[in-house]
């Protein structure tokens, strides 16, 4: 028992120790470090939004799911903005804040095209009593119609797919005189379609046509083969000329503002822009009209016109007989009645 009690007194004694060593001498307990923290910042340069990454120093950064941006390919995250070095997810550390860029590749891979259409004052018409069906036909290097896609029309509507290719028969030159003077293209080779018509029909006969349009401008729906930037101004062409800039990518495209003929000043205005098909458009019907019966009417009085005698009035009369069937002249059905009306006058 005594040594018992000699045993527990020296651990006192031994303990008391301690705790004077450790007030004297200023001893505070040891804290854990706290590991310090930095964010991974995803600048996705026009694509789709990546979440910014709080990582430890010294670890790595987990890998996003890769973003996303129309027409466009994502290629990897780089670690300066003019795309030097990429980042490695797998062996770069994070030891301070970062931003990392995404670095995009231009997609050549054309998609197919699905196109929903409300056809404006489609009630007030009674479309649906008139329409049954819409075709949508692309236009040859014959000038042939040739169907590309169908599709009902109901409640005022109608939704058609234009498929992911086509063939090399309905493609042109971007400039079939060339490209003129002041305008930059920057891959000449790239072809592009004419612009593909929207037929109406009921029980098999053609009723009419669709056609769209925003601020007052009929617009068009061309495939290209590849990727092309197109711009500046050409001066010498026409005296009402405004090119801006726009791009085609692989593929359909909503060009907004083709070039108008103005049947006063025989020139061009050309605005042409690219827009997503998703923006908001226009469509509207037409009623069938007999383009080639129309284009021999015009040829016909075309045809008179030549019969006047003095010259001032010969150019009055065709003047007038242009204004008369100007937004006509665009159809190849039209002129090739008109050719064939002018044709026997001679």
């Amino acid at each position: 028992m005594t040594n018992l009690r000699f045993y527990l007194k020296n651990v006192a004694t031994i303990v008391a120790c301690f705790a004077v060593c450790f007030m004297f001498a200023g001893c505070d307990p040891v804290e854990d470090d706290v590991p310090q923290e930095f964010t991974v910042t995803f600048n996705s340069n026009e694509g789709s939004d990546v979440q910014p990454q709080t990582v430890e120093d010294g670890q790595k950064a987990t890998q996003p799911p890769a973003p996303t941006r129309e027409g466009y390919t994502f290629d990897a995250w780089y670690k300066e903005a003019d795309f030097v070095n990429v980042w490695n997810f797998d062996t770069d550390v994070v030891t301070a804040d970062v931003t990392l860029y995404a670095k995009w590749d231009v997609d050549n891979t054309p998609q197919a095209l699905t196109i929903t259409v409300t056809v404006e004052g489609g009630s007030d018409l009674d479309l649906d009593a008139k329409i049954d069906e819409v075709r949508v036909f692309a236009i040859d290097n014959e000038y042939d119609y040739v169907l590309i896609a169908t599709g009902a029309f109901v409640n005022g509507g109608f939704v058609v797919t234009l498929p992911a290719d086509l063939d090399d028969r309905f493609l042109g030159e971007l400039f079939e005189d060339g490209i003129p003077e002041g305008i930059e293209v920057s891959d000449p080779s790239v072809k592009i379609s004419k612009d593909v018509r929207f037929i109406a029909y009921k029980d098999g006969e053609e009723v009419g046509r669709f056609y769209f349009g925003t601020d007052g401008l009929m617009s068009m729906i061309n495939y290209a083969n590849g990727h092309v930037d197109i711009s500046g101004i050409d001066e010498n062409w026409g005296s009402i000329d405004t090119y801006t800039d726009f791009s085609l990518k692989p593929g359909w495209n909503f060009l907004y503002g083709a070039c108008l003929d103005d049947p006063i000043t025989y020139s061009e205005t050309c605005t042409l822009t690219t827009i997503a098909p998703t923006s908001d458009a226009k469509w509207f019907f037409e009623e069938h009209i007999d383009y080639y019966a129309l284009g021999m009417q015009a040829g016909m009085e075309m045809c008179e016109c030549y019969q006047l005698e003095d010259k001032d009035d010969i150019s009055d009369c065709e003047m007038e007989v242009d204004m008369k069937y100007w937004e006509y002249q665009s159809d190849m059905g039209f002129m090739y009645g008109y050719q064939e009306a002018v044709n026997d006058c001679y």
